[in-house]
């Protein structure tokens, strides 16, 4: 019963994909609609994951990370309460994650000085 279904919804699921991709008037979209048909969407869909994990790694080592290494050594330098704790700190003292957002800490004191 459970193999059944699988293979109507692998069916329905190839359908729902290629059916639009083959009526569409652009060629290579009728061009890929066939291969989605020959092939198999289950032989796809890994192909478009490995696309978009190559794509998300290739975005945060390149544009995200640097960005992200810049704002820590800004907020490094503006806010003396900031550090980032490592996992065992972080597990032993839960409350070190306050200390990761910048600014928490800080404006935390001045809110009791305040009151």
């Amino acid at each position: 019963m459970k193999w059944k279904w699988k293979n109507k919804a692998w069916k329905v699921a190839t359908l729902v994909i290629a059916l639009p991709l083959l009526v569409a008037i652009s060629p290579e979209l009728a061009a890929i609609g066939a291969f989605v048909q020959i092939m198999g969407l289950e032989l796809l869909l890994p192909l478009f994951e490995v696309q978009l994990i190559a794509l998300v790694t290739y975005a945060y080592r390149d544009q995200i990370k640097p960005l992200l290494v810049m704002l820590h050594n800004l907020f490094t330098k503006i806010d003396s309460n900031y550090l980032v704790p490592s996992l065992p700190m972080v597990s032993q003292y839960p409350a070190l994650l306050l200390h990761a957002i910048p600014g928490l800490v800080s404006i935390y004191w001045l809110f009791l000085v305040i009151i």
